[in-house]
């Protein structure tokens, strides 16, 4: 997993401009290191810390590039096994398994469903409520 990110990725994950990630560590309100060349470099843990405090960019915890970003994002299979709940999921099997896919639910669209061993649609499954409610 990233442990450092440029302005340029922070910028992304904030849906900013880098200029605006820049003016952010001058002013000390997002805490960053400098690399030998001088670029910026900002903590996973400082930038985490950033989003939840200043509400900025609270989409990246949805996207499938920074879900990482969460210490505490679980995937489906381990959300499916701590739930107990037996014969609804068949995870060693499926797709979203094998693949390590840190969002089952986007697969949908692209993998036909026989390769998804879930029993319930993306809007019964509790795992799917979390993520979207949560």
């Amino acid at each position: 997993m990233k442990e450092y990110f440029s302005t340029v990725e922070a910028a992304k994950i904030c849906s900013v401009t880098r200029f605006s990630v820049i003016n952010w560590t001058k002013k000390g309100i997002l805490k960053s290191t400098a690399t030998p060349g001088g670029h910026r470099r900002i903590h996973r843990a400082d930038l985490v810390a950033f989003i939840k405090t200043y509400k900025i960019g609270l989409n990246a915890f949805k996207s499938e590039e920074l879900v990482g970003l969460q210490s505490d994002f679980i995937r489906c299979w381990e959300f499916h096994q701590s739930s107990k709940k037996t014969g609804v999921h068949n995870c060693k099997l499926c797709v979203v398994f094998l693949s390590d896919t840190k969002k089952c639910y986007t697969l949908r669209t692209h993998v036909s469903h026989q390769k998804i061993f879930c029993k319930t649609s993306c809007v019964e499954c509790g795992y799917y409520k979390k993520i979207h409610i949560d």
